[in-house]
């Protein structure tokens, strides 16, 4: 098993929890965190709004040019479409 590489807050009511339980528990959520941050569903999630063109582009080309730290040019906006 490779190590978890995030810092997961894990809030539990039981005082003195099984070990064993919480490892468990941290993998499953680490499995389930990377199976839906991957680029493709990122991308899926965001539009990018350019006023310059008065157009909404979706297409994954665009999206990841502007989501580079100087990707945006001005009025250009990314939204979130959740």
């Amino acid at each position: 098993m490779q190590p978890l590489r995030r810092d997961l807050l894990l809030m539990r009511r039981e005082m003195n929890p099984d070990p064993k339980l919480i490892e468990r528990e941290v993998t499953s959520l680490d499995y389930l965190l990377r199976k839906t941050e991957t680029s493709a569903n990122l991308y899926q999630s965001f539009e990018l709004m350019d006023l310059n063109k008065f157009k909404i582009i979706r297409d994954t080309v665009s999206l990841s040019k502007a989501m580079k730290p100087s990707g945006l040019k001005p009025f250009q906006f990314l939204i979130n479409r959740n």
